[in-house]
């Protein structure tokens, strides 16, 4: 609704186990735009990357292109931005809020873009489903935000995503070890 009424959208995609197989799915009927981080091994980059442009409707932005790519091709194009900033990036542009009652290094992107591209945040989850299917499910578009306050607004994307890992933690992708980057002091979890 919000695509067909030429709004922005950003997909809200936590990284659960099944966010590739759901994803593939929803690009065969919908354009998308994403981040890529590319592979160190080069022959698993082109394998990936032949898999994520095999619909010839998805965009991808290198990570090391960093946001102002982003708002310029979300500014430019109808398709959502697949968004999925539930990683470690380090102390660079993050902050730290709860998540899972541990403070967390967190990225801001979610509430910068937004703010940016005037664009809805739409989040959607991918849990795998007892009959091996999965089940990609679209939740309401986020009423007040971004709001001014970019730490508010980054707790409130990490509570949406503890709740729904809460609901499925075993799908949770727990390897991306979501808290590496500790506050100044704090020992290592790993």
């Amino acid at each position: 609704e919000a695509l067909a009424a030429g709004e922005k959208v950003i997909i809200l995609y936590p990284h659960f186990t099944a966010f590739e197989m759901a994803v593939y799915t929803l690009n065969q009927d919908v354009p998308l735009t994403s981040m890529y981080s590319h592979q160190k091994n080069k022959a698993l980059d082109e394998q990936i990357l032949k898999g994520r442009h095999r619909y010839n409707n998805v965009f991808l932005i290198g990570r090391t292109e960093g946001l102002r790519a982003i708002i310029k091709h979300l500014r430019k194009s109808d398709a959502p931005f697949l968004y999925l900033p539930d990683q470690d990036f380090g102390r660079n542009d993050s902050i730290f809020v709860n998540f899972f009652g541990i403070q967390t290094a967190t990225i801001t992107g979610l509430s910068r873009i937004a703010g940016m591209t005037k664009a809805k945040i739409i989040p959607a989850i991918p849990t795998r489903e007892a009959d091996n299917t999965v089940t990609l499910r679209f939740y309401p578009a986020w009423d007040n935000f971004p709001t001014e306050d970019v730490e508010a607004d980054t707790q409130r994307m990490n509570d949406f995503i503890e709740e729904r890992v809460r609901e499925h933690p075993e799908q949770y992708f727990w390897l991306h070890k979501r808290f590496k980057t500790r506050p100044e002091g704090e020992s290592s979890f790993y």
